[in-house]
């Protein structure tokens, strides 16, 4: 839905600008929880019996490189929220590209 939205440049019907920020702040939160929880409890276990799950494989730097996105969407999301700058779709889609 928020990819959507910024490849459409409108917000599904009856969703204001706040309710689309807060939608988009708890997907960024929800993917870092899912992400801290495989990496504390899941990964290590599977480890033991497939490689690609060990420190510094591809699935933990791959994490890695979501968790920098989310990161840089987390704080545009913020700013906007906070009114320190005004919510841009095209550039919400570039952040959520990168």
């Amino acid at each position: 839905m928020l990819y959507q939205t910024c490849t459409s440049g409108s917000r599904p019907a009856g969703m204001s600008i706040r309710a689309f920020i807060t939608q988009a702040l708890q997907l960024c939160r929800g993917l870092t929880m899912h992400h801290t929880i495989e990496e504390t409890y899941v990964f290590p276990d599977l480890a033991e019996r497939m490689p690609q799950f060990r420190e510094n494989d591809h699935l933990i730097s791959q994490h890695e490189s979501i968790h920098v996105g989310l990161v840089k969407m987390e704080q545009y999301l913020d700013a906007c929220r906070m009114g320190e700058r005004e919510l841009r779709l095209p550039e919400l889609k570039e952040v959520m590209d990168s």
